[in-house]
């Protein structure tokens, strides 16, 4: 794996196609990696707030998440609302909201 300069790339090269002629077979490849710009949102509606964050974090990268309380008729401590929509693509740096049921549900 040859990836430390482009100069070892080029001598790389020229020792390849030296090597062709002769039928040998080398393989370049790269370890750079490419960032994803964007994600896209995972759904956490339903989810408790720490598992929503979890997820998101490990979906998105994100690392700026704002949980605030609303009152909903949803179990207590669960995500009931979410900004950006599920499926939207997010970058690294955009701020994400979750509401949380600050009451319990009505019972059924």
């Amino acid at each position: 794996m040859l990836t430390r300069h482009p100069l070892t790339v080029l001598v790389a090269c020229v020792v390849a196609a030296a090597g062709v002629a002769a039928g040998v077979m080398y393989m370049l490849t790269s370890r750079r990696r490419r960032s994803r710009a964007s994600s896209p949102m995972p759904m956490v509606t339903g989810m408790t707030a720490s598992k929503a964050e979890t997820v998101i974090r490990s979906a998105t990268g994100v690392s700026r998440i704002d949980v605030e309380q609303v009152s909903a008729g949803a179990p207590k401590g669960t995500v009931v609302t979410q900004t950006p929509v599920p499926g939207m693509l997010v970058s690294r740096s955009v701020q994400i909201r979750l509401g949380v049921a600050a009451d319990p549900g009505e019972p059924a």
